[in-house]
């Protein structure tokens, strides 16, 4: 009951930009205790919590990288434009999750457990900032001077490649592109925000998509 409670609160707040007078059975606290039990849920089930939740996601890394490689090959011979301009794959959170475990984004030093609560404020895994409504992660390639240049964006926010030294060079001043953004290589869309909190949808899979 607390929960569905919690659930009611929330979904009124995002979606209708209400202020439910479910919100007055909280505080502040109990908002943050109940975003935690979300984010123990989708760690432990969909994050880095298994590697098999990485693993699951390497079908799709594997189209990913096929279609950049795909995209970015006739720049590297001729100066015509590339034939595909952009891929768009749809899924749910359940699809995105998994594959931004297996590229090793938001790895916090010590995983949420159920009696480490108040060690994890600090949190870079917060599920309902990182899949909320229309979550979307996108790969651009860029064709600068120097070469092809990607950049991974999620939810619309640039994200530096885990391992990357913070000195890598961007595709401006002198390397700046010689054309727009080449394209975009996948756009996956994921399931619900709700005050924080996701509230998964039931399928796993990613569906649908097509080129452009």
């Amino acid at each position: 009951m607390v929960e569905a409670a919690f659930l009611l609160c929330s979904y009124e707040l995002s979606i209708r930009s209400l202020n439910s007078p479910w919100c007055f059975l909280f505080t502040e606290e109990d908002a943050r205790v109940l975003e935690y039990k979300s984010d123990l849920k989708q760690f432990w089930k969909r994050f880095h919590g298994h590697v098999i939740s990485g693993v699951s996601s390497c079908p799709l890394f594997h189209h990913v990288f096929r279609t950049l490689d795909k995209a970015g090959r006739p720049r590297r011979a001729t100066d015509a434009p590339p034939a595909l301009t952009a891929s768009v794959l749809l899924g749910h959170a359940e699809t995105l999750l998994p594959l931004l475990s297996l590229l090793g984004l938001y790895r916090d030093p010590h995983p949420p457990t159920a009696d480490n609560y108040q060690q994890q404020h600090g949190r870079t895994f917060r599920s309902g900032l990182i899949v909320p409504y229309a979550a979307n992660l996108l790969f651009v390639l860029f064709d600068c001077q120097r070469g092809p240049r990607l950049q991974l964006l999620l939810n619309e926010k640039p994200v530096r490649f885990p391992g990357l030294p913070t000195t890598t060079r961007r595709c401006t001043g002198t390397s700046a592109p010689r054309t727009a953004p080449c394209w975009m290589a996948a756009t996956l869309h994921a399931s619900v925000r709700a005050g924080g909190a996701v509230r998964p949808t039931q399928s796993s899979d990613w569906t649908g998509g097509g080129d452009i």
